[in-house]
């Protein structure tokens, strides 16, 4: 027969019938959140930086056509909302993550006119 109890305190004591119980403590893992939002702003970057490298070779009819994206388009905005479903889960102020990321627009480049454009309206937005 095994035997588990709980004191509350996070002490987990196991017994089974004609052993002697061992006690277990639980730990908590804690996290920086103010770390791990600016991760989250820093793969934000990165993936501006993908993202912008990809519109490069995109037209303006092309972007208006999901159809027509190419396929590393459709997987940069998949991993957008994934990033951004990761701030959201961490309760990271999204207004704050927006503005680390549009502060470093200014050191991405673009060869395309649609990044180009893209980067200046970002660049118009930033702080």
């Amino acid at each position: 027969m095994l035997l588990v109890g709980c004191d509350g305190g996070g002490t987990t004591t196991t017994s089974t019938a004609g052993t002697a119980p061992t006690t277990t403590r639980a730990t908590t893992t804690t996290i920086d959140l103010e770390a791990a939002c600016v991760a989250v702003a820093e793969d934000a970057i990165g993936l501006l930086g993908e993202f912008v490298t990809t519109l490069d070779g995109v037209s303006a009819s092309q972007l208006n056509d999901p159809a027509l994206w190419p396929s590393g388009l459709t997987e940069l905005q998949t991993r957008g909302r994934v990033l951004d479903d990761r701030a959201v889960g961490l309760g990271c102020d999204l207004g704050a993550i927006q503005q680390i990321v549009l502060a470093e627009v200014v050191s991405l480049e673009a060869d395309g006119p649609v990044a180009r454009l893209l980067l200046e309206a970002l660049a118009g937005a930033g702080p």
